[in-house]
């Protein structure tokens, strides 16, 4: 399966990839360099259309919401590793060849976790007509 990158830090940290297939995976790795933690999106998003995708941390749970809906949460209650590798937008600096192939607009990162009443807000701002 080839895996598209939109955002990540590398495959060790965490990262946000589409599959050939059209689905969304949101991953983490926690600090100590366990296995990997992933929910996998319901909706495909490689259709032509304007999609947004909202990944959460919230310290005990990975969420991920495409078009202001929750796709997926899954528990998830380790430290997520942030250091030692770089962020990239549409590759991944640790599996390089994991392009985006696309449009991204206003990527914004966080430093804490959005509540699903602000993501809703953030879609239908954002949201083409």
């Amino acid at each position: 399966m080839q895996w598209d990158n939109f955002v990540s830090r590398g495959n060790s940290c965490w990262r946000i990839q589409g599959s050939s297939s059209g689905a969304v995976e949101v991953s983490a790795k926690n600090w100590s360099g366990g296995a990997n933690s992933g929910v996998y999106g319901k909706t495909r998003v490689n259709d032509g259309r304007w999609h947004m995708l909202t990944a959460v941390y919230n310290g005990a749970s990975l969420l991920l919401y495409i078009d202001g809906q929750l796709q997926k949460e899954k528990a998830y209650n380790n430290l997520l590793k942030i250091k030692g590798v770089e962020v990239m937008i549409g590759e991944n600096s640790q599996e390089r060849g994991r392009n985006f192939k696309g449009i991204m607009d206003e990527l914004i990162l966080f430093k804490r976790s959005l509540s699903s009443k602000e993501i809703l807000y953030f879609y239908s701002q954002g949201r083409p007509e």
